[in-house]
């Protein structure tokens, strides 16, 4: 409990501490002597206390309920009980048969529209050496900067388990303390991907839906939100495949389907599946994701189709799409050499400016569009950047143009630090 930034009953937690609690009461409950009970008689109590605990964790926290399972730390636990008593008892533990599926789960359909909700970020896993640390210090420290957080070690060794969409900070603050040991980072992201693919909730029919291409986990989420029936995957480097869009187009359950490519590679790709596909597919051609936005804004489901394609296309006009990104090699563009590692800034596909960091590049990009008074600038953060990055730029812009409106909205694409939306 200790270990642990936020402890939550209804986990790993409450099941170790239920089985211990167990244990240590049964040694007196079945007349064993303190100083040397019998430990099979100890462990076979704690495994019936134990396996009650793990199912009582659907009852303690309702988004087990909702997912149909029960907390898979308690279970480890659980089965590591069993492992000791298999042991004890001279039997093989390898032989130990996992008993989870005997009860088929049951996953609500809330369960799922919130799951697809959800940005996961980074498991993020290490440990490190030093002198003099501070445990409860260090956790602190970072349940400022990550979830799920988890420190436990003494004055010479940590062990650092969180969840954050940056892990950095994470690893900068523990080489500040020591030497890095032992990182290990995984994507949460992906594995949510995969659940998805076998768990998904299938959409209502519906006579008129739009399927978007996106890439990075905030604009897929921000799609959804906003009406997309189904995101593709795709964007700069990743192209969806003809086939890709159409089977969107399909699963998507619409009569008919508004696609919107969001990037001027994938346009031809959308014709030709318009052209290929057995339901009437209409392409509003977006060339940037900023555009996308724009255009599902503008979607009507319940308006004329022909109304509803003119005002995505009127509203795509209306947008002026920027990027901010570091050079990877030495380049000329528009007459300007440019050195690999300089950050440089776009707008619709024309070299602005460059220089040496994402905050500098917007603010002269902002400068050379000069937005009007009232106008909305939005900035979808990505790569590199972290939410205290972008909310500490967001605080320059608004001082430095207070006419303008500013909003700094998640992305998570990657390589691009931000993609900026000039409106207005």
């Amino acid at each position: 409990y200790s270990a642990v930034g936020d402890p939550v009953e209804g986990t790993m937690l409450t099941v170790m501490r239920v089985t211990s609690e167990s244990m240590i009461d049964s040694v007196t409950v079945l007349g064993l002597h303190p100083s040397d009970p019998d430990i099979v008689e100890v462990l076979e109590n704690g495994l019936h206390i134990c396996k009650q605990a793990v199912l009582d964790t659907q009852e303690q926290l309702p988004i087990l309920k909702n997912a149909g399972v029960v907390d898979a730390g308690g279970k480890g636990f659980e089965l590591i009980i069993r492992g000791f008593l298999a042991e004890f008892k001279g039997e093989d533990p390898h032989q130990i048969i996992l008993d989870w599926t005997k009860q088929k789960a049951t996953i609500s359909k809330e369960f799922l529209v919130n799951s697809q909700d959800e940005v996961f970020g980074y498991c993020t896993q290490v440990m490190f050496s030093g002198s003099s640390l501070d445990p409860d210090s260090i956790r602190s420290d970072l349940m400022k900067m990550a979830d799920s957080t988890v420190v436990i070690g003494d004055e010479n060794l940590i062990k650092v388990h969180v969840h954050t969409s940056d892990p950095g900070p994470v690893l900068s603050l523990g080489a500040s303390l020591g030497t890095l040991r032992d990182v290990k980072i995984e994507s949460m992201d992906e594995q949510h991907e995969e659940f998805q693919k076998y768990h998904t909730v299938p959409p209502e029919p519906v006579s008129l839906g739009v399927v978007t291409v996106a890439w990075g986990s905030g604009f897929e989420n921000l799609f959804t939100t906003l009406g997309s029936r189904l995101t593709v995957k795709g964007g700069q480097t990743m192209n969806p495949s003809c086939q890709d869009l159409l089977d969107a187009a399909i699963a998507s359950r619409a009569d008919t389907v508004i696609l919107l490519p969001n990037n001027r590679n994938i346009v031809p790709t959308a014709h030709q599946a318009s052209e290929l596909s057995e339901i009437p597919i209409k392409v509003v051609e977006t060339t940037t994701i900023q555009q996308g936005i724009a255009a599902i804004l503008a979607f009507d489901r319940e308006e004329d189709l022909g109304i509803t394609l003119d005002a995505m296309n009127r509203a795509i006009l209306d947008i002026q799409s920027g990027e901010v990104v570091t050079a990877v090699r030495d380049f000329t563009m528009d007459g300007q050499f440019v050195e690999a590692g300089k950050i440089i800034g776009s707008i619709e596909n024309k070299l602005v400016c460059f220089g040496n960091s994402p905050d500098q590049v917007v603010q002269i990009m902002i400068e050379t569009v000069l937005p009007e008074e009232g106008s909305l600038v939005t900035l979808y953060w990505g790569g590199d950047i972290t939410e205290e990055n972008s909310n500490e730029l967001a605080g320059v812009l608004k001082n430095r143009f207070p006419s303008v409106e500013f909003e700094m909205v998640y992305g998570g694409q990657p390589y691009y630090h931000y993609l900026v939306s000039f409106e207005g």
